[in-house]
């Protein structure tokens, strides 16, 4: 999906939850956590709206909406340990010149915070899947991928699983 969406709405994304969870963390009342750690749930509907400009000649829409579940675990001190969102029923639609493609997925994310400030990225499930009648398959990732990220910079680590992107197709269903 990084070569549709790119590495900055990756990293974007990774921010956002990043500053959304230390918020979060900051107003939970503090009291007994030391002892053992915390883990606790949070469900939600995720949505966005954005304009790619770098995957056609011309600029593309996006939209997306998906429920998402997120669990996040707490060390003894109270701290970020862990965050686990699994999403499902994501859809995404793509629009330029009055046409529009929709794309699926469901899987999930795990956030690790490590010790050093990186946060390691797991990616499961299928990521994106587009078809378009008479032609197929034009968008797949799915599997499992792995990234770093350390200092504002996405690292790929790992990835196993089809990742399949005909940009020409796509760019040329939506011209």
């Amino acid at each position: 999906m990084k070569k549709l969406l790119g590495l900055t709405q990756k990293k974007r994304r990774i921010a956002a939850v990043v500053a959304l969870l230390v918020v979060s963390c900051a107003l939970l009342p503090q009291a007994g956590y030391a002892d053992s750690g915390l883990v606790f749930h949070d469900r939600f509907v995720d949505e966005t709206l954005w304009v790619n400009d770098s995957t056609c000649a011309f600029p593309v829409n996006v939209s997306g909406s998906s429920n998402v579940d997120d669990l996040v675990f707490l060390d003894e001190s109270g701290e970020l340990a862990r965050l686990l969102e699994t999403v499902s029923h994501a859809v995404i639609t793509f629009s330029a010149n009055g046409k529009s493609l929709e794309a699926k997925g469901s899987g999930g994310i795990e956030y690790l915070y490590n010790p050093d400030g990186t946060i390691t990225v797991h990616t499961f499930g299928i990521n994106l899947m587009m078809t378009i009648p008479q032609y197929g398959a034009i968008f797949l990732d799915a599997g499992r991928a792995t990234y770093v990220f350390e200092h504002d910079h996405l690292h790929g680590v790992f990835h196993a699983g089809p990742e399949s992107y005909d940009i020409a197709a796509f760019c040329s269903a939506l011209s």
